[in-house]
C-alpha cells in the first residue's frame, strides 16, 4: 500500500544545531508542499516554540510548558524558559 502525503504536520523542538544544519540541507530537495510542514525551532527559542504550537494545535492539548492548558510536564528542564518552581 501506498500513502503519500499522510503527514499534517511535524514540529521538532529543542532541536540540536546540527540537525538544524542537516535540515538546512535537505529541505532544498524537498517540494515545497512538503517542506512548509515541517519546523525546527531551535532550543534557544521557546518562545517561537510556543508560538508555533499554538498555530498547529488546540491549547487544550499541549501542556502549560508550551502555553498550553494541559497539565505540565515534569521534570521540566530550566532552560525551557518557564519557572520551575510550579
Amino acid at each position: 500500500a501506498h500513502y503519500p502525503e499522510r503527514l499534517g504536520a511535524i514540529i521538532v523542538i529543542n532541536a540540536p544545531r546540527m540537525l538544524a544544519a542537516v535540515w538546512a540541507v535537505i529541505r532544498g530537495w524537498l517540494d515545497e508542499r512538503t517542506r512548509d510542514k515541517v519546523d525546527i525551532i531551535s532550543d534557544r527559542d521557546p518562545q517561537a516554540a510556543r508560538k508555533r504550537l499554538l498555530e498547529r494545535a488546540d491549547p487544550a492539548q499541549l501542556p502549560e510548558q508550551y502555553a498550553g492548558l494541559g497539565p505540565a510536564l515534569h521534570p521540566w528542564p530550566t532552560h525551557s524558559g518557564l519557572p520551575t518552581d510550579k
